[in-house]
């Protein structure tokens, strides 16, 4: 079996469909969408944000909060983000 490393060029005769099948599959990323990076909030908000790609079962996606107070400092929010089949998630923050 042929495997793409990569960096470096396939292999003569290799089609595109086989390069394809051999890349890993992405990872997936979370997007906050609301507050904006910045913004100053009541100590108590609700983020808003969205889920790219496919979260495996063994993983897991936890909101956790810097208050402006205390930059450096991240506070894990209660319980996991529980996401939706559209991906687009809310969750409920408080720093103390």
């Amino acid at each position: 079996m042929q495997r793409t490393v990569q960096g470096k060029r396939p292999p003569a005769g290799t089609s595109s469909a086989n390069q394809t099948a051999l890349q890993p599959p992405k990872a997936p990323a979370a997007a906050i969408t609301g507050p904006c990076n910045g913004q100053l909030v009541p100590r108590q908000i609700t983020v808003t944000g969205r889920l790219i790609g496919s979260l495996p079962p063994d993983r897991h996606l936890w909101l956790a909060v810097s208050p402006h107070d205390a930059p450096g400092w991240w506070w894990p929010q209660e319980g996991e983000v529980k996401i939706p089949t559209d991906g687009i998630w809310r969750a409920s923050a408080r720093a103390e």
